[in-house]
């Protein structure tokens, strides 16, 4: 998105992209953008200095945090098959996406949370009687507690990304 800023500011007047950097109206690739173009004109931008670094560390963490979304599955695909069949299938891509995210210290608390869901699937609920809604609910259950609780803890802070 910089890169878009860049090229619409080229042709600027120094004034105008010292207003953008000043505004805070302007979208923070927008300022970024303008305190780069600035720079490469080897106009003053001290005052800006402490705001041009800010903007770097954020923009830099924003690219890295994108980057490590790239590859995961999103939520529906994972959500779906644990709901219409069990959540067994929706761990699996679920532990996929801890790999690729680089968080795979978490799988052992999916493992764990499978163990004791099919457990309580196996040996409880044939004990109970359920009929088919009563195991779809279950599963919309496990799969939300495997999509949703466990998603925010481990997976929160990374981006989808194409």
């Amino acid at each position: 998105m910089v890169g878009f800023f860049r090229a619409k500011y080229k042709g600027k007047p120094d004034v105008e992209l010292y207003s953008i950097a000043a505004s805070t109206a302007y979208q923070k690739e927008a300022v970024y953008a303008a305190l780069l173009e600035l720079e490469q004109r080897n106009v003053n931008i001290d005052e800006y200095r402490g705001l041009y670094r800010q903007l770097q560390n954020e923009l830099t963490q924003e690219e890295a945090t994108r980057e490590k979304g790239r590859g995961l599955i999103p939520k529906w695909p994972v959500y779906l098959p644990g709901f219409l069949l069990n959540p067994i299938f929706a761990s699996v891509p679920y532990i996929a996406n801890l790999i690729t995210a680089k968080r795979a210290k978490y799988i052992w608390e999916a493992v764990l949370f499978l163990a004791v869901f099919t457990t309580l699937n196996l040996f409880v609920m044939p004990l109970l009687n359920w009929h088919f809604g009563a195991a779809l609910i279950s599963n919309a259950l496990g799969t939300t507690m495997l999509t949703e609780l466990f998603w925010k803890r481990h997976l929160s802070g990374v981006v989808l990304s194409g």
